[in-house]
C-alpha cells in the first residue's frame, strides 16, 4: 500500500533560482503597474491593470501553486476560469461606459446643501457635571451675581448704559 502512495504523490521540488526568477518577474510586473499609474492611458489604464494582475497571477498559479507540473486538466480549468473572469470584467465595464454619461450629468444636478453655521451647529448645553459657582455662572434668585467679581461687572455694564 505503501509503495502505491508513492506512485500517486505529486512532489514537485522547485528550484531555488527559478523561485527567484518567478520573484523577480512579480517585482518587475508590480513596479511596471506603479508605473503604469503614472501615465494617463485614455480609459484603458484600468484593463492595462488587471492585464497586468492577470499576469502575475498566472505567475503565481503556476510555479508557487505548481500548476505548471500538473496534469492539463487542471490548466485548462485555470485558463477557462480566466476567460470568465475577463468576460465578466469586460461586461461590467462596458455597461459603466454606457451609463457614465448619465452618472455626470445626474452628479451636476444634485443640489449641495452648504453646512449650518458654526454658532448653530454646536447646541447649547448646560453644564451639568460643575457645582454651582464653577463653569458658567448662575444668577441667584433675587438677580444679583453670586461672586462680587460678576457683580462689579454688571455694574459697570449698568453704568456704561444709563451714561452714570
Amino acid at each position: 500500500m505503501e509503495a502505491q502512495h508513492k506512485e500517486d504523490s505529486h512532489v514537485h521540488a522547485m528550484p531555488i533560482p527559478l523561485l527567484a526568477e518567478v520573484f523577480l518577474a512579480l517585482m518587475a510586473l508590480t513596479a511596471l503597474t506603479l508605473g503604469a499609474t503614472l501615465i494617463d492611458w485614455h480609459g484603458f489604464g484600468l484593463a492595462i491593470a488587471l492585464g497586468i494582475a492577470t499576469v502575475k497571477a498566472a505567475l503565481v498559479a503556476l510555479y508557487f501553486m505548481h500548476l505548471r507540473y500538473d496534469s492539463p486538466f487542471n490548466a485548462i480549468v485555470f485558463v477557462t476560469a480566466l476567460v470568465f473572469v475577463w468576460l465578466f470584467l469586460g461586461i461590467v465595464l462596458m455597461d459603466s461606459v454606457h451609463y457614465q454619461p448619465l452618472i455626470e450629468t445626474y452628479r451636476a444636478q444634485q443640489v449641495t446643501v452648504p453646512p449650518p453655521p458654526a454658532e448653530e451647529a454646536a447646541p447649547a448645553t448646560p453644564t451639568a457635571a460643575a457645582p454651582p459657582g464653577q463653569g458658567e455662572s448662575e444668577a441667584a434668585p433675587n438677580g444679583s451675581a453670586d461672586s462680587p467679581a460678576e457683580s462689579e461687572q454688571e455694574e459697570g455694564q449698568k453704568d456704561e448704559g444709563t451714561g452714570e
